[in-house]
């Protein structure tokens, strides 16, 4: 992805304002439209940048703290790596450990968790009527605290599921079926089967299926709510799904058939929840310290179950839907027959299909609740998201070095497309492309690349070694002709002066032999023949001392950004040995000549 995509996606993030500064999120349906298009748009913007490799941190030092008072996997790490996308470590308080065991209030513990704390996240889900009123009471301490001074800060409230809602979860629905249908207008008239199903357990919370019907029912879909008699949802929920469908264009209507309901829908949405009456005698026998009928309960809810094992999401059930391909959802985990159970919501070979596509859904919930961070701490977090991208800041990714490539130019690392694609999250991304044409077809081909769009530039191979080698060769052939100028005076000068010492400093002993009937071929034989063995005596010794100066050179030359290769040929020795026996050629002829002139008189008067 592009930063040109990203500053796109900033612009459209940017043009609406998400109204969370400062507050809490508790109930999707307590907040406006615009509020909740803005966090789908902030949190697929995070999601990009992070696919992108662009860095999220917008907080330096901070906290968020976590509190489930039930069970999670999805949620409980979704809000942990949400909050490290952006910079906060992350707590999790444990009741049982701390003072809450010996009668701490909550107003206290929602003070003493809040010093230097940006975000609390609450899933409080297992009675009904009391998760959310727990939220809301850490919340109402959490600002007085604030509006006190005791707390530097207002610490945002983040419901990651009550008992009347799991925006979190909705919200990364949402972002899912917005994706999948490629925006929001293409979500309106689309119908969504919002079905109970049937499960062997008896407890599980009514919070998704009212979050479902309470957000989905804001974007003109035909939101269907299907259930078995005596399965119905608190009317809290209820009542603002059929406001907002009538808000939006869409439609809300509860039907006691889930083939009724999956009757042409677009997204069908199987999932068990347990009875209102039964959660409010459950919350109400706890409360009241007679959990010794809980059995009795629990053994005539599943009684209540078990009459509806038909309510299952099977190929047949979904043969009846759109032309057969309406998309399942689900919060999972999903209790999968013949899997996890041995009759549940889902027969393994419908979910198998779309197992794959829920892990989809669920990987949109990280940064939902990034975004409600960020928009929640930040009056404006698009602005800050700005910087990080327009200042290009990448996030470091590590991977495992498998080998080490011989290259003399650059800093180049070479890896499989596939793997790097996968290291960068980039999907199928290329930035260009080698090929092989043939010679005749070159030009045609050259020209039909120039007038593509899409292709920013094109290189033949050919041309641009025809061009490198061309320009070395213009400026080796002026740098080495300088150098072999030099080279050859320095050897010619240093044969000729050792030979002319030599001839100074033998000239009695020379002219003496003439003396003796030497004749002056023979004289300049036994001066230039010692020269000669000892320039050949040291040609070998020359070939060392060059190789090893040429390798210094090369060594001290080489950085990170190129390296200078020390290659040698045959041609390079002989070329060597050539120049300098040219040299003492040379100066052999310029010696024997000053032989002819020796005057032996003036010689053998010399004194040594």
């Amino acid at each position: 992805m592009t930063d040109d995509t990203l500053i796109a996606k900033l612009d459209a993030a940017a043009a609406v304002d998400t109204d969370l500064f400062d507050r809490d999120f508790l109930l999707t349906w307590d907040h406006a439209d615009h509020t909740l298009r803005a966090l789908v748009r902030l949190a697929d913007l995070l999601e990009s940048m992070a696919r992108a490799n662009v860095r999220t941190r917008l907080f330096d030092t901070g906290l968020g703290v976590a509190i489930f008072r039930d069970k999670s996997t999805r949620t409980r790490y979704a809000f942990r790596s949400g909050c490290s996308l952006l910079g906060l470590a992350t707590e999790e308080l444990d009741e049982s450990t701390s003072q809450v065991a010996h009668g701490e209030t909550v107003r206290e513990t929602a003070a003493m968790i809040g010093f230097l704390t940006d975000v609390v996240g609450i899933r409080d889900d297992i009675f009904l009527g009391e998760g959310h009123r727990y939220m809301r009471e850490v919340a109402a301490s959490l600002d007085e605290s604030w509006k006190a001074g005791v707390l530097r800060q207002r610490t945002g409230v983040i419901n990651l599921q009550s008992d009347l809602d799991h925006p979190t979860q909705s919200l990364a629905d949402l972002c899912h079926l917005v994706h999948t249908f490629g925006g929001f207008d293409a979500l309106r008239g689309r119908r969504l089967a919002m079905t109970w199903a049937y499960s062997p357990s008896y407890g599980k919370p009514l919070s998704v299926p009212q979050g479902i019907i309470g957000l989905m029912t804001r974007f003109g879909m035909d939101v269907v709510l299907a259930h078995p008699p005596g399965y119905e949802l608190e009317q809290e929920a209820i009542e603002p799904a059929y406001r907002f469908a009538a808000q939006s264009g869409g439609s809300f209507s509860v039907v006691e058939s889930m083939t009724e309901a999956f009757e042409q829908a677009d997204i069908v949405y199987p999932k068990s929840w347990a009875p209102a009456a039964v959660m409010r005698e459950r919350t109400r026998l706890l409360r009241g310290g007679e959990a010794s009928k809980l059995a009795g309960l629990e053994r005539d809810a599943l009684a209540e179950n078990a009459r509806h094992k038909a309510w299952e999401c099977h190929e047949a059930m979904m043969a009846r839907t759109r032309e057969g391909k309406a998309l399942y959802m689900h919060c999972l985990p999903a209790d999968i027959s013949g899997v996890s159970c041995e009759q549940g919501e889902v027969s393994a070979a419908v979910f198998e299909r779309a197992r794959l596509a829920t892990y989809r859904e669920a990987a949109y919930k990280p940064f939902v609740v990034a975004a409600l961070v960020a928009a929640m701490r930040l009056p404006k977090p698009v602005d800050a998201l700005r910087r990080l991208v327009t200042e290009g800041r990448r996030r470091v990714r590590q991977t495992l070095l498998a080998a080490t490539v011989d290259d003399l130019i650059g800093l180049t690392a070479t890896m499989d497309i596939r793997a790097l694609n996968r290291l960068l999250a980039e999907g199928g991304t290329v930035s260009g492309a080698f090929l092989a044409a043939d010679e005749a077809s070159l030009p045609l081909l050259t020209e039909r690349l120039k007038r593509t769009p899409a292709v920013a530039g094109i290189a033949v191979r050919e041309s641009m070694l025809a061009s490198f080698f061309e320009t070395i060769a213009q400026s080796m052939t002026a740098t080495n002709s300088v150098l072999i100028l030099f080279a050859c005076i320095i050897a010619f000068g240093i044969v000729y002066n050792g030979a002319r010492i030599s001839l100074s400093e033998r000239g009695h002993e020379l002219a003496s032999l003439r003396v003796l009937g030497f004749t002056q071929r023979e004289i300049a034989v036994i001066l230039l023949g010692e020269h000669a063995l000892l320039t050949l005596a040291a040609v070998p010794l020359g070939f060392g001392v060059g190789a090893g100066s040429a390798w210094l050179l090369v060594t001290s030359l080489a950085s990170d950004l190129y390296r200078l290769p020390l290659v040698f040929s045959r041609q390079t020795f002989a070329f060597a040995f050539l120049v300098t026996l040219a040299a003492a050629l040379f100066s052999g002829i310029m010696v024997a000549g000053r032989i002819r002139k020796l005057d032996l008189v003036a010689v053998l008067k010399t004194r040594e």
